[in-house]
């Protein structure tokens, strides 16, 4: 009776060691962003003119495009020491994000944190998020290359609109950093 019940046990387990690991094709996978494979979350920043004078204040968008099923994210905006981020006319451009922006001053450097979530999931095909504003320093000359550069600690995308399972994408992303040029 043992020798049944043992090779009856060692059986449902085969059995459900298989039914786990059976795949279903109609279902996303890590490799591919929304059921389109080959495409990864752009994150760039832009502006409407990268052609500036001391004392401007200029907007600089944080863009994210071809990102599918976005949970949630951090940004980090570091912008050359000419730029002084004006952190009162920052401003939420999705409101189908919970959003902020903090002002982060380590012992290296300053940057502007954006953090960005959603209960399920979001898609963002193609979307300004948040708007962040710099004064050009009144020190910065004539042929001054102003650099804003973004890093993405943390990006996961959901495998479906419920947001239940989510997976990180970070290594994945462009990011494509914005240069100014002062007049």
């Amino acid at each position: 009776m043992k020798k049944i019940l043992s090779i009856a046990l060692v059986l449902i387990i085969v059995l459900s060691l298989t039914a786990c690991s059976g795949s279903n094709s109609d279902e996303t996978t890590s490799d591919e962003f929304g059921g389109n494979e080959n495409s990864a979350p752009v994150v760039s920043l832009i502006c409407d003119n990268t052609e500036v004078s001391a004392g401007d204040t200029v907007s600089v968008y944080i863009h994210i495009k071809d990102a599918l099923y976005t949970a949630c994210f951090d940004i980090y905006v570091y912008a050359d020491e000419k730029l002084v981020f004006e952190s009162e006319e920052a401003e939420v451009l999705n409101a189908n994000l919970i959003m902020a922006a903090n002002i982060m001053d380590e012992d290296t450097d300053d940057y502007v944190a954006v953090r960005g979530i959603v209960s399920t999931t979001y898609d963002l095909p193609d979307n300004n998020i948040y708007r962040l504003d710099y004064k050009v320093s009144g020190d910065a000359t004539s042929g001054d290359k102003l650099s804003v550069m973004a890093q993405v600690p943390t990006y996961q995308v959901g495998f479906d609109k419920s947001g239940n399972d989510v997976y990180s994408v970070e290594e994945e992303i462009q990011i494509n950093n914005l240069v100014l040029t002062v007049k």
